[in-house]
């Protein structure tokens, strides 16, 4: 049993440091892993838990072996400061793992990549760490109003945190492991309160909802099938097609729907290789009801790979139509076209294409577009762990400009009274509202587009559960964890009533 976790963990040592120092994105990077070294599911699943752990805590993890260590975190060699957050890692958040245990797996790792000074100097940091733990326990002071928000706080108390009246940024930063810079604008935007909490909810296990095949299945159908292998569900509140899993059912934790499929044991379910369901989570579901395909129509999906909401609208629509499905990609189209087999779906015809160039191309062919736009993705952040780290304030009027450019040619595909849905999984403006501001204000000058309300597209299911969504006053809604329960999310609306030119 020891050799098998230590398997697991010097798999988790080699993916950190893939991410750390190779730039490896971790769901790739632990996918390949997996594949290549660890077979058993249990296996798999400390491997997940230790990569995903440490990327997610990775600035509180620092923050306090910087207060231990006689050297920076980031004067460590790469090799010592992944091994001090494994170690770590599991003495604050494994409580399955005793922390002995913790250690001396620590300096197995150590010996492996290093002189005898380097398993003193770790076996040196996390003993101390241990101890300074185990003091506090002992004391029953669980470090005051800092540790009753911040976890890690509880478990040193006598350790003095950033507080959070003083500094809220760093407070947050340190104590939910975030960059300083995003929990600024959230707390500029949304106050303290929900940007600790939207902070805090990226930290934990995001729900796993999936999304029945209705040229298939249907949800109460698919409940019971899942059931039947052993799997929990339950009928979604949001999105009429969807489904959730039940807190504890595979996977815990998730990357890529691909991977998570993988990791999870999703992939070998009956339910999976028969195409009854598309891992997708909810707000992702209500995108296509906003726009609204219909059978026989032709729809554009824009940025379509690997599928997900491209199958859904296919799927609305009964396969009866046509949907172009365009991406820049070849190997995401590729897990398109996977997809499709899968499904049984018939009327997606995937395109390679810079969309920026399709307005050049398919001028007034569509009656349905979807720019589901390239974006900073900050509001999937507890899905995507190592993202957060990635992510720079620079990124936002790249990805503005770059939306933009996709929308400005989207757009002219259209028929007149054609319905065009912007949407991207991101919770800043300038990849949102302002965005369709610019948009519509542009379009006074060329093509005549109106806003809609969404709120009026949205299914049942999500108005009955939201009956007081104010979509910020506008044609718009954005989506938020700590409201709704789902990934952030923004999506809008708009129809063409006619263009000057014609």
């Amino acid at each position: 049993m020891r050799s098998q976790a230590a398997q697991s963990r010097r798999v988790a040592l080699q993916v950190l440091y893939q991410i750390d120092v190779e730039g490896a994105y971790a769901g790739i990077a632990l996918d390949r892993a997996l594949e290549r070294s660890l077979a058993s599911p249990r296996d798999r699943a400390l491997a997940t838990e230790l990569v995903y752990g440490v990327t997610r805590w990775l600035k509180t993890l620092d923050w306090i072996v910087d207060r231990f260590s006689t050297r920076p975190v980031t004067r460590l060699s790469p090799w010592v400061r992944n091994i001090l957050r494994l170690g770590l890692y599991q003495l604050m958040f494994l409580k399955s793992v005793p922390g002995p245990v913790a250690i001396n797996e620590a300096c197995e790792l150590a010996r492996s990549v290093g002189h005898p000074g380097v398993v003193g100097f770790v076996n040196g940091v996390l003993r101390n760490i241990l101890r300074k733990m185990n003091a506090g326990a002992a004391s029953g002071d669980v470090g005051g109003m800092y540790a009753a928000r911040f976890p890690a706080a509880a478990l040193f108390p006598d350790i003095e945190f950033p507080d959070i009246d003083e500094d809220p940024v760093e407070a947050i930063s340190v104590g939910y492991s975030h960059p300083g810079w995003l929990v600024a604008r959230w707390i500029e935007q949304l106050g303290v309160e929900r940007a600790m909490e939207i902070c805090r909810l990226n930290n934990e296990p995001p729900p796993v909802s999936l999304r029945a095949n209705l040229l298939k299945t249907t949800p109460l159908r698919l409940v019971d099938l899942l059931s039947q292998e052993g799997i929990q569900a339950r009928s979604s509140q949001l999105a009429p097609e969807g489904i959730v899993l039940e807190p504890g059912e595979p996977p815990a934790h998730s990357g890529s729907p691909a991977g998570l499929a993988e990791r999870g044991g999703l992939a070998g379910l009956r339910a999976y290789r028969e195409g009854l369901f598309t891992i997708q989570d909810e707000s992702s579901m209500l995108v296509a009801h906003v726009l609204g395909p219909e059978p026989g129509q032709t729809v554009i999906d824009a940025c379509s790979a690997p599928g997900g909401k491209t199958t859904h609208i296919a799927e609305m629509m009964g396969d009866a139509g046509q949907v172009l499905a365009f991406d820049i990609h070849p190997h995401r189209l590729g897990l398109l076209r996977q997809n499709l087999e899968r499904l049984g779906i018939k009327s997606i015809r995937p395109i390679e294409l810079d969309t920026r160039r399709l307005g050049e191309n398919y001028r007034g062919v569509a009656d349905r577009v979807l720019v589901d736009a390239p974006c900073s993705g900050t509001g999937v952040l507890r899905r995507r762990p190592d993202a957060r780290w990635r992510k720079r304030p620079e990124d936002l009027p790249a990805f503005h400009a770059l939306q933009m450019e996709i929308l400005r040619s989207a757009s002219n595909c259209l028929k007149r009274e054609g319905i065009l849905v912007y949407s991207t999984c991101s919770m800043e403006p300038e990849e949102g509202e302002d965005v369709v501001g610019e948009f519509l204000s542009e379009s006074e000058e060329g093509s005549k587009f109106v806003l809609l309300n969404v709120y009026d597209r949205l299914p049942a299911t999500f108005r009955q559960a939201f009956p007081d969504e104010t979509h910020n006053g506008c044609g718009w809604l954005r989506l938020f964890p700590d409201v709704h329960g789902v990934d952030g999310f923004f999506m809008a609306a708009m129809m063409l009533k006619g263009r000057f030119d014609n």
